[in-house]
This record gives structure tokens, C-alpha cells and sequence, in this order.
């Protein structure tokens, strides 16, 4: 398997249990209700780091990670351009793009996940009314 299929299969359904742990405990509530709102919150929040995970495969992101990259690599006293593979930020969002064009993206896991939390929050949600 690739290692974005199986980072995805790690990554997501823990950041499902998490938010759902996070939700249901802190708030307390133990009956149908808090189930409804925690399935839910997690969903939600599994569909934003989904979300969020598209657009960095699309690039929203790679002039921040250019940036903070170049502020640490010039720390550096011995540090010069030549030494770069990307010499620049047009060199290294071409080279992104050749990567992420090879590699592809997975959405499925976290879109089958947050659209069944959802689902599972808003059936329990309905018996309790």
C-alpha cells in the first residue's frame, strides 16, 4: 500500500475516536443526547482535517511550508542556494506538483468516516426527539 493510504488509515479514525472521547467526557453527558452530539462533533471535525488535507494536496499550503523551510535552512552560517534542490519557490512548487500529480490523493476513508459519524449523530439525534 502507499504510505498516504495507510498514514489516512491511522490518521483519521484517531482523530475521530479523539474528538468523540473529547467531546462526550468533558461535557458529561451520558445519555442519548451527548452520544448524538459527540458522534456528530467528530464527524464534523473529521471532515475539516479531510477537508484540509485536499487543499494541501492542491497546494494551499506549500508557500508557508517553502517559507518556514527557508527561514531554518538560512539560519545556517554554511547554508547556500546551490546546495538546495529547490533553489526557489517556483522550483519547489513545480516539483510538488510533479510529486502530488505521481502520488495521488485518497479521500475515501475520511469522507466514508465523517459521512457515517454524521449519519450515526443525527439517527440517535432523531430517536431522542
Amino acid at each position: 500500500m502507499k504510505k498516504n493510504i495507510i498514514v489516512s488509515l491511522i490518521v483519521y479514525p484517531v482523530i475521530a475516536i479523539g474528538t468523540f472521547c473529547l467531546c462526550f467526557f468533558v461535557r458529561g453527558n451520558y445519555a442519548l443526547t451527548g452520544w448524538a452530539d459527540a458522534l456528530f462533533f467528530s464527524g464534523v471535525f473529521v471532515a475539516l482535517a479531510g477537508l484540509l488535507t485536499i487543499l494541501s494536496f492542491f497546494g494551499a499550503f506549500d508557500f508557508m511550508i517553502y517559507g518556514f523551510r527557508s527561514v531554518f535552512k538560512h539560519m545556517n552560517r554554511n547554508y547556500t542556494n546551490s546546495q538546495d534542490k529547490y533553489p526557489d519557490y517556483y522550483a519547489y512548487s513545480e516539483g510538488k506538483k510533479a510529486k502530488r500529480k505521481k502520488e495521488g490523493i485518497f479521500i475515501w476513508i475520511w469522507l466514508i468516516l465523517a459521512l457515517l459519524l454524521i449519519a450515526a449523530g443525527l439517527i440517535i439525534d432523531g430517536l431522542t426527539r
